[in-house]
């Protein structure tokens, strides 16, 4: 087997492979994922990353689009400003606390563990499926459309 093969990791909080991805785009999630794997690849909270190697990491072909795919990620990931003056990248980590302040005192009851039934977790994951969503995917206004507004990363089923 070859060595590249072999079993390694890196941590991915559930609830972005469970709820977000899905309200994602390629570039949004390759992004994403880069981010954890400079960050809790390697046993760490944040790291400094440039445009450059998350453009090479990706694969995506232009730093713009990296820069946009950061944009798009919003409140998912916490970035501190690097110096352009001292050639210093911005630090990037995941928005952990973010979670804690979507539910509602009912939808913590839902999580509360003597909450099993089948119909309390599907009230579950609904909840919280529309709430991590909408939170990071905020409605947004067309250009010179005024009064017309986009869903961006909701799936209307």
């Amino acid at each position: 087997m070859s060595e590249k093969l072999r079993p390694n990791f890196t941590p991915v909080p559930n609830v972005i492979l469970d709820e977000i991805m899905r309200g994602l785009n390629e570039g949004e999630f390759k992004t994403l994922m880069a981010i954890c794997r400079y960050t809790y690849g390697w046993g760490k909270k944040s790291d400094r990353i440039s445009l450059s190697q998350l453009a090479e990491i990706t694969g995506i072909s232009d730093r713009s689009n990296v820069h946009r795919a950061i944009k798009r990620l919003g409140s998912l990931i916490v970035i501190t400003r690097g110096d352009p003056s001292k050639n210093l990248a911005s630090e990037y980590r995941i928005n952990v606390d973010i979670a804690d302040d979507l539910l509602s005192q009912k939808q913590q009851d839902l999580l509360s563990p003597g909450t099993t039934s089948k119909e309390n977790q599907r009230k579950k994951r609904e909840a919280l499926s529309y709430l991590t969503l909408s939170k990071y995917f905020p409605t947004r206004r067309k250009k010179n459309t005024p009064g017309r507004r986009l869903t961006i990363g909701l799936n209307r089923s």
